[in-house]
């Protein structure tokens, strides 16, 4: 749909541009950056947001880089100090005057406009497709707003999800891991769940459905395990004394993290791996049930969320899932995902190889060892699995990671 801010932003973004490259072409010393700062004087942030601006592919994406108001009128000054005519200076200034009207019309200030630029471009509204500086600096801000009202934040996210043929049936090996935890408040507002059956599992025949067991993948040390929580203890800084229950049902137990230290003296690593033996078909059958789908829900403010999937090279066309995001905010659950909601997904899945040897985590030097102990635990050759990843940074949450494959005949 268009809206008159993306016609006048297109329409003054290409302006900009076009003064831009007048002045720059008046320089006769190019337009890479390091030119730039030889030509005029300026500083190299200032020379590579220029040089991004003048190769945009859009008006509108011009705006992802715009540098602040008194940058370009120090710009300007040293332009007409090195001899750029002044016509060309005259039109950047002209350029600069439009942006300000255009900022004061639809937004009112430079970081609300911000915001738009990035939500039209989101929107396909032009840019390459890919993430921005922009996009990114905002999740920060939502990042740093969610962990404040939440009162906890966690360095790194990441769920893994280990799926191999068992006879007819797929089963699976889920693992969730939040390191670097920290409360920022004493009260930290942050939940666990343990579920014990779910219901619903769809079989193989049309209008039936069943309910599977969960089981943890380790067996808690003596003296620990009292929640029932399916902690990794041995991956885990802390163990479950740190939780107390706050609700029972007879498919569901929920726990809340109690009150305590905060800050980096708080930070701890919580994982959790639960095994769901024969949960879904392993074909289409009867009913048609191609796709096979496994969600996951971002609840914690963190700085990077990511996903591993571990595939049995016997199982789905592909290894690699395709991956959707949806708000969670209006749904009903985390399962409840519909169109109206999904979220634009710039990080793509990558494939990783066979094996684990692909899955090192930056800054996390345990987790291929905790891949590796969970599937000496569930009995599997890692060799013959598939593994692929996708890295999320300062993901918005709460949210739903919707993961694809799809199934036999």
């Amino acid at each position: 749909m268009k809206t008159a801010f993306g016609e006048e932003a297109e329409a003054a973004g290409r302006a900009f541009r076009t003064a831009l490259a007048g002045v720059a072409a008046a320089g006769q010393g190019g337009t890479e950056p390091a030119a730039m700062v030889d030509r005029f004087g300026i500083d190299a942030t200032l020379a590579w947001k220029l040089s991004r601006q003048l190769s945009a592919g859009s008006g509108v994406d011009v705006f992802r880089f715009m540098p602040g108001a008194a940058a370009l009128r120090g710009l300007v000054g040293r332009a007409v100090d090195r001899g750029v005519p002044r016509e060309a200076t005259a039109a950047l200034v002209v350029a600069v005057d439009a942006y300000e009207q255009l900022v004061r019309r639809h937004a009112g200030s430079r970081r609300a406009f911000d915001v738009l630029v990035a939500g039209h471009l989101a929107e396909g509204g032009g840019g390459d497709g890919g993430e921005s500086r922009l996009e990114l600096d905002l999740r920060r801000s939502g990042f740093e707003a969610g962990a404040f009202v939440q009162g906890i934040k966690a360095a790194t996210q990441f769920a893994v999800t280990i799926l191999w043929p068992d006879g007819d049936r797929i089963s699976l090996g889920v693992i969730r891991g939040a390191l670097g935890l920290q409360r920022l408040r004493v009260h930290a507002m942050w939940r666990v769940s343990h579920t014990a059956r779910i219901t619903g599992i769809h079989t193989a025949s049309p209008g039936t459905s069943s309910s599977v067991a969960m089981a943890p993948i380790d067996q808690p040390p003596e003296g620990k395990g009292a929640t029932g929580l399916p902690l990794m203890h041995g991956f885990s800084s802390v163990g479950d004394e740190v939780f107390r229950q706050t609700e029972t049902s007879d498919e569901l137990i929920e726990y809340e993290l109690a009150p305590g230290e905060v800050g980096d003296s708080s930070a701890m690593d919580l994982i959790f791996g639960e095994r769901i033996d024969r949960a879904r078909p392993r074909h289409a059958g009867e009913a048609g049930l191609r796709e096979f789908t496994h969600m996951g829900g971002i609840k914690t403010p963190c700085e990077r969320f990511v996903y591993d999937a571990l595939v049995h090279r016997d199982l789905f066309e592909r290894s690699e899932p395709v991956a959707r995001a949806f708000s969670t905010v209006y749904a009903r659950s985390t399962t409840d995902t519909r169109d109206a909601d999904e979220l634009p997904l710039r990080s793509p899945v990558e494939p990783r190889g066979a094996g684990l040897g692909g899955l090192d985590l930056p800054g996390c030097p345990r987790h291929i060892p905790l891949l590796r102990h969970a599937m000496a635990r569930l009995g599997l050759d890692e060799g013959a699995f598939n593994a692929s990843r996708l890295m999320i940074q300062y993901p918005p949450a709460p949210m739903t990671l919707r993961m694809v494959w799809l199934r036999g005949s």
